[in-house]
């Protein structure tokens, strides 16, 4: 039975593993695995990788499917690689930053304007588009973070919000959480 060090050792190995053996980089790894272990868990139907970073604080690495598939529910995933060995801790202050640049994202993505500023070639585009053209059958946004950091004790979690009446549920995959979901397998 693998310990928290060991687990974050073991899975640091497997995403240099897997990103070497794909030629990818290994947030990108890293994303994936996290979500597979999520598919397992029932957390997510499926993901899709949509990387998208801003100067102007948004950021969003994927997406779990088409709304119109999850009876109006939109799921944003946020990542937080951390390539330490040494388990960094994530501080409220911190998932506040991350989620809030999700939520960004989220926001300006509901507007027309945005996405045609995107490259149409990219999965950050494809995602604004449905975010564009789907938000008027949404009816509930999940923002799920997911990162190797391990949630503050301290931290109760992130209260609930609204985007144009529709409610905003924030969910945290951290260290902790994947090493215990790993144990019960």
């Amino acid at each position: 039975m693998l310990d928290i060090k060991e687990f974050n050792y073991q899975m640091l190995q497997d995403v240099h593993f897997r990103a070497d053996a794909a030629g990818e980089y290994l947030e990108d790894e890293f994303f994936d695995m996290v979500c597979e272990d999520l598919v397992e868990a029932g957390e997510l139907v499926n993901f899709n990788r949509a990387p998208y970073t801003a100067p102007k604080g948004m950021r969003i690495d994927g997406y779990e499917d088409d709304p119109f598939q999850l009876d109006g529910v939109l799921t944003l995933i946020v990542a937080d690689f951390n390539q330490s060995q040494i388990i960094s801790t994530l501080t409220a202050t911190l998932m506040n930053a991350v989620f809030k640049r999700a939520y960004n994202f989220l926001d300006e993505a509901r507007s027309a304007g945005f996405r045609d500023r995107l490259d149409e070639s990219t999965p950050a585009f494809g995602l604004a588009d449905l975010i564009y053209k789907r938000w008027k059958g949404v009816s509930k946004v999940r923002l799920v973070l997911i990162t190797n950091r391990a949630l503050s004790e301290r931290v109760d979690g992130r209260k609930a919000e609204e985007l144009d009446g529709i409610p905003i549920t924030y969910s945290v995959w951290d260290l902790n959480r994947l090493h215990r979901f790993v144990l019960s397998n």
